[in-house]
């Protein structure tokens, strides 16, 4: 009755979840208004359910108690209905004393896995092969050589030299026509910079070289893939 009464009036907040120590659905029906409202109404309905479902179990329950004493129902119990009920309690205690599970449908609480616990396992399983993916990844990249690129460059010749000057004279003179508004166009300047940058490009050649791997390739790959399991245990 209660967790059916705060289901309705603060689902959508996810309070019922805190109750119920699920802490991340929890915080999921509190930013998304009980998932948009659809999680809220099928929560709403469960409880319900489970309210009515522990109402008829608790009627049947007085039942048997009022079978199980004649004085107080006023009427002997049944000798076949007393036969049957030690018979169950017999396979029960037969159940416990082999460690057999209880039929399907009938484990308790704590024995079941529900939806959200059963996607946070598979998330987390998920984010560990991932983790282990990825040190296999980095381990193989340090037995590759590596590839570096080097600048050279060579002195200007005078005519480049003496080119590059006229270009810098003519780009400081257009911007101070156009700072001035002599000029109402200053796209030369762009021209001129590519020209400028032309000229040095072909003072300039790179050098690809191959640097040793950091580790040798024939080194076995190791990866602690057991200690990385156990570093991810959870979604936070």
């Amino acid at each position: 009755m209660v967790n059916f009464l705060v289901t309705f009036f603060l689902g959508f907040l996810g309070i019922h979840r805190f109750m119920q120590k699920k802490y991340v659905t929890g915080f999921i029906w509190l930013f998304t208004c009980g998932l948009f409202g659809v999680g809220w109404f099928v929560d709403m309905c469960i409880a319900f359910s489970r309210m009515v479902k522990g109402r008829k179990d608790e009627g049947e329950k007085k039942a048997d108690t009022r079978k199980a004493n004649p004085s107080e129902a006023g009427q002997a119990v049944q000798p076949q209905e007393r036969q049957k009920g030690q018979q169950e309690a017999g396979q029960a205690a037969q159940r416990i004393q082999t460690g057999q599970t209880q039929p399907s449908g009938q484990a308790g609480d704590g024995e079941k896995k529900g939806f959200w616990a059963d996607v946070k396992e598979r998330a987390i399983k998920n984010r560990q092969e991932a983790a282990i993916r990825a040190a296999y990844k980095k381990e193989e990249e340090k037995r590759k050589p590596r590839i570096k690129k080097i600048r050279h460059t060579r002195a200007f010749t005078p005519e480049e030299r003496q080119t590059l000057d006229m270009l810098n004279m003519e780009i400081i003179k257009m911007d101070s026509d156009y700072k001035n508004k002599r000029i109402t166009d200053n796209s030369g300047v762009l021209r001129l910079l590519f020209q400028k940058k032309a000229i040095e490009s072909r003072a300039e050649w790179y050098e690809t070289i191959e640097l040793p791997p950091e580790v040798d390739p024939d080194t076995p790959i190791y990866v602690d893939e057991e200690g990385i399991r156990n570093s991810i245990t959870g979604l936070f």
